[in-house]
């Protein structure tokens, strides 16, 4: 029994990558190496995000701002 899991998201926008991306990327740092995510896009105004995420391997910088603790990247 194959035991790894696919998360698979249509879309590559920006709530996608802060949020539900963001999520499975703290599960697999935690050590749950099962997860992988692959997404599909359908649209063709988001070309440009797709031709940027390929060039950078897949990686994106994630700013997280909270109002009293300054920004996180």
């Amino acid at each position: 029994m194959n035991n790894q899991f696919t998360w698979l998201h249509i879309g590559l926008g920006s709530f996608h990558r802060a949020h539900q991306a963001w999520y499975l990327h703290r599960l697999i740092a935690s050590g749950d190496n099962r997860w992988r995510i692959a997404a599909g896009n359908i649209r063709n105004d988001a070309e440009q995000v797709v031709q940027a995420l390929a060039a950078q391997g897949g990686r994106y910088v994630l700013r997280d701002r909270q109002p009293g603790r300054g920004a996180r990247i």
